[in-house]
C-alpha cells in the first residue's frame, strides 16, 4: 500500500489531467532485493527525480502524493518525497541485523528453518533473479500485478481461486528474496541515509500477520533505527491497517491485533503519530484503491 502507484488510484484520471505542479517532486529508491540483482538487472525505471506532471504523476506512490499535495497546498513550499518500498514485505526487512536479532527473534528463526526446507539454493537462487527481472525492474510490464492493482471484481477472485494450486500460494524465502530479515535495509535504505529528510511516512503491517504480538516491539526498534542512521528525531507517520477480508487464503483475522499494536508505538515513542483508514477499506482487496483520504490525513 506504500508502493502502490497513482495509476491504479481511484481518482488517477481526474489527477492526471489536471494537475501539473513541478514543485513537488518524486524519488523511488531501485527495488534491489539483493546486490546481484542490481548488477544484472535494468532499473532504469528508478533512481531519479520525477516532477509531478501528466507524463510521470503514475508513477508515484499514491499514498506519497496524496500527502505532498495537502502538504504544498498548505505550506507552498517544493515538497520532494523519496519512496522507499518493496510491496509485500515485513518490518524486519527494513531494521538493520542487531536491532531484527534484539527484537524480532521470531523473524530470525522462521528464516533460518525456511532455509532448511531448501535443498537446491543455488538453483533457486537463479530461478528467482531470474523471475525478479520480470516483475520489480518495471512494475507496470508486469500484467498479472498490472491488472491484480487495478483490482477484480468478486467473480474474478472466485475464478482465480479455482484454478489456483493451493501449493502455489507458498513462498520461498532464502538468502536471496526480499523477505528475508534486514535485507532491505542495507540493499535499499542504507542508500538514501545521506539525504536529508524531514519525516517518514510508513503504511505496512499487513505481512507480519505471522507474529503480530511483536509487531509493537518491531516497529518501537524499526523507529529507533532510522533516527539512529539520520541522527535525527524526526516524527514517524503511520496508517493503520485498513479493513479486509480473506482472498486467495489470506485473512485480516489478526489486523486488530495489529492495529492496537500500531496504536502502542504511538504511547511508548513521542513523535509518532497514527491515522485511521477504517472508512477506506475494501473486504477483497487488501490495496484498497482510495488512497486520497489516507495521504492527507498524514498530511494533517
Amino acid at each position: 500500500n506504500m508502493e502502490f502507484h497513482m495509476r491504479y488510484d481511484k481518482d488517477f484520471n481526474e489527477k492526471k489531467s489536471n494537475y501539473d505542479n513541478p514543485n513537488i517532486r518524486f524519488f523511488d529508491v531501485p527495488k534491489y532485493p539483493t546486490k546481484k540483482a542490481k548488477e544484472i538487472g535494468d532499473y532504469s525505471f528508478y533512481g531519479f527525480w520525477r516532477p509531478c506532471d501528466n507524463d510521470n504523476i503514475e508513477c508515484f506512490s499514491a499514498v506519497a502524493y496524496y500527502f505532498a499535495e495537502k502538504l504544498y497546498e498548505e505550506l507552498q513550499v517544493p515538497i520532494g518525497i523519496i519512496g522507499c518500498n518493496y510491496g509485500g514485505t515485513r518490518a524486519c526487512c527494513w531494521m538493520d541485523e542487531a536491532s531484527t536479532f534484539r527484537h524480532g527473534r521470531a523473524w530470525i528463526d522462521d528464516y533460518i528453518e525456511a532455509v532448511k526446507q531448501i535443498h537446491d539454493l543455488d538453483g533457486m537462487d537463479h530461478q528467482f533473479h531470474e523471475e525478479i527481472m520480470l516483475t520489480k525492474t518495471n512494475p507496470f510490464e508486469n500484467k498479472v500485478m498490472d491488472k491484480l492493482l487495478y483490482g477484480y471484481t468478486i467473480e474474478e477472485v472466485l475464478e482465480i481461486l479455482k484454478s489456483i494450486n493451493p501449493a502455489q500460494l507458498g513462498t520461498v524465502i532464502g538468502p536471496w528474496h526480499e523477505w528475508r530479515p534486514f535485507g532491505l535495509f542495507y540493499t535499499m535504505l542504507k542508500t538514501i541515509t545521506d539525504f536529508t529528510v524531514k519525516g517518514v511516512i510508513w503504511y505496512q503491517g499487513e505481512s507480519d500477520e505471522n507474529h503480530p504480538e511483536i509487531y509493537a516491539d518491531m516497529l518501537e526498534a524499526l523507529i529507533a533505527c532510522w533516527r539512529y542512521e539520520w541522527n535525527e528525531n524526526f516524527p514517524f507517520i503511520m496508517a493503520q491497517l485498513a479493513p479486509f477480508g480473506e482472498v486467495l487464503g489470506k485473512g485480516g483475522d489478526v489486523f486488530p491485533l495489529l492495529r492496537e499494536q500500531q496504536l502502542e508505538v504511538t504511547r511508548r515513542l513521542t513523535n509518532v503519530y497514527l491515522v485511521s483508514t477504517g472508512d477506506v477499506g475494501n473486504k477483497i482487496d487488501i490495496h484498497p484503491k482510495e488512497k486520497a483520504p489516507v495521504g492527507h490525513r498524514m498530511a494533517l
